[in-house]
């Protein structure tokens, strides 16, 4: 549902100003996701109550590299990446994958992390 391919550019002059029904998503992505689509953040114009599946389409179609990432052989989301929408997971909002998403959220995208 991506209206151009424009990676790091803002061409609408806000985020919901996009045309004809159509708002700007900002995707920021982190550590090896940033290294494969060679970017910290990626703009998605994405249409009127887009859900998180259909923007992480649009990003695997945006950047190819991040498909075999975020989503399974099966075509789900991968358990492994985490979808952040205002700082929640998506996959235990209520709606999981298929939640709407508005102009005004932010979204954040981590694949998955160990530590100690």
């Amino acid at each position: 549902m991506a209206l151009s391919r424009r990676q790091n550019s803002r061409p609408f002059k806000s985020r919901r100003d996009a045309p004809g029904g159509f708002f700007l998503m900002q995707v920021k992505l982190y550590a090896t996701l940033r290294a494969l689509a060679g970017a910290k953040t990626i703009d998605l114009p994405l249409a009127d109550g887009a859900t998180v599946r259909q923007l992480a389409e649009c990003l695997a179609a945006h950047c190819p590299a991040l498909a075999d990432q975020i989503f399974e052989p099966s075509g789900e989301l991968s358990r492994r990446v985490h979808f952040m929408v205002d700082g929640r997971n998506s996959r235990w909002l209520p709606q999981g994958a298929e939640t709407p998403l508005h102009g005004l959220q932010t979204l954040d995208v981590f694949p998955p992390a160990a530590g100690g």
